[in-house]
């Protein structure tokens, strides 16, 4: 997962940045999840003054991947950086100390060493932290890397995660979730793939705690698919043995049967809003929210306050979202979901918002497979041109 923000710079000396004074740190609990989003903020009494760090730690890929400040206190601009780096990530805010908070970031600062991966180029706003000594034992050392992570709670979870953490090739954190040592052969099956989808089996329960599942999942490099079927092996919330029963390429048309699902569809017309107006009203409604933009309009992918989907037996990569509200230049808005329920919860916030006495409904749609990203993809800028299109 990439995210490249944008430094806000501004201010401060060397010496002064040797003055700043901890105020709290804030760190999600989405380490399973591949990535975690970190928030110091720094007083300087002396000078009147503060420092907002927004850190972005890749823990497959890219390492410590950014350093976003903020010198001041807006709230406005506050919320637009942690919108942008924080709240499309699912899990909970956690609170750290200042050794905490330092630690992390020397931790992750090794890892881009470790990997020959250059830092974040705006240094200065952080080269104080990596000059600080955190004096955490190894035991309190642990606790920070446990306090980042979502406590598993059943063994669907565990299991999604253990094969979602293969997929990436993160085995450092696998050892939190197992007590196997991974062959070679698993590493080379997963690694460096995208986990789209889990089925979970329940074979058997082998005592009180041991229990034995079958799992189907959908793999993807490169656009080439895989459906891989194994055996898990769970003793109080750990994997105690994962064997691989079969692996096999299969089509796109294969995956696509597979992943796909149904899509609703809402198609709305303004009437005398401008475009600012109608985004402005929109932005109010998507709060854990990702905004893309497209030839013809800009799509908010909004996302759950939890990543709950991965304590299910189907586990899908999509399932952490909601749905989409999609606001076009020639005054359309298009709400889409993949389940009745979502769809009427996206209908009800944008019904009750101040936008709904300048609204028309066009039209309701019930789609068997996604249509939508074909469509945001396109040149056509009408909705109902393009359904019209794709229905001969």
């Amino acid at each position: 997962m990439k995210n490249k923000f944008q430094v806000i710079k501004g201010g401060f000396t060397p010496e002064q940045y040797l003055e700043a004074k901890f105020n709290f740190a804030e760190v999600t609990n989405t380490r399973l999840m591949g990535v975690v989003a970190l928030h110091i903020k720094w007083d300087f009494p002396k000078i009147n003054s503060v420092l907002h760090q927004f850190f972005y730690f890749d823990c497959e890929e890219n390492g410590f991947e950014s350093c976003t400040v903020l010198k001041n206190d807006n709230p406005l601009n506050l919320q637009k950086i942690e919108g942008a780096i924080i709240k499309d990530l699912g899990g909970e805010k956690i609170s750290l100390s200042e050794n905490e908070a330092i630690f992390l970031v020397q931790e992750y600062a090794l890892f881009n060493q470790r990997r020959n991966i250059p830092l974040p180029k705006n240094y200065d706003d952080y080269e104080f932290i990596l000059q600080k000594n955190h004096n955490l034992s190894s035991k309190e050392k642990f606790i920070v890397l446990e306090k980042i992570q979502e406590k598993i709670v059943n063994d669907y979870q565990l299991i999604n995660y253990f094969i979602m953490r293969l997929c990436g090739g993160d085995l450092d954190i696998i050892h939190f979730l197992s007590n196997i040592s991974m062959t070679t052969e698993i590493q080379k099956s997963f690694s460096n793939r995208t986990f789209h989808r889990n089925s979970i089996e329940n074979l058997s329960s082998e005592g009180l705690n041991t229990k034995t599942f079958k799992c189907h999942s959908i793999i993807e490099r490169n656009g080439i698919y895989e459906s891989v079927v194994s055996q898990v092996q769970t003793q109080d919330l750990k994997v105690t043995s994962f064997d691989i029963i079969s692996q096999m390429k299969i089509s796109n048309i294969e995956a696509s049967l597979i992943l796909s699902s149904p899509e609703y569809i809402n198609l709305y017309e303004t009437t005398s809003l401008n475009y600012e107006v109608v985004k402005f009203l929109v932005d109010n409604l998507t709060g854990h929210s990702k905004v893309l933009k497209y030839k013809n309009g800009e799509c908010s992918f909004i996302f759950k306050k939890d990543n709950n989907h991965t304590k299910l037996k189907v586990y899908r990569l999509n399932g952490d979202i909601v749905g989409s509200i999609y606001i076009a230049y020639n005054g359309q808005i298009i709400l889409t979901a993949h389940s009745p329920i979502n769809i009427i919860s996206l209908e009800m916030s944008l019904l009750s918002s101040q936008l709904s006495k300048h609204l028309q409904l066009v039209n309701k749609y019930e789609f068997h497979e996604p249509i939508f990203l074909d469509f945001l993809q396109s040149d056509i800028e009408d909705f109902t041109e393009f359904v019209s299109l794709i229905e001969y």
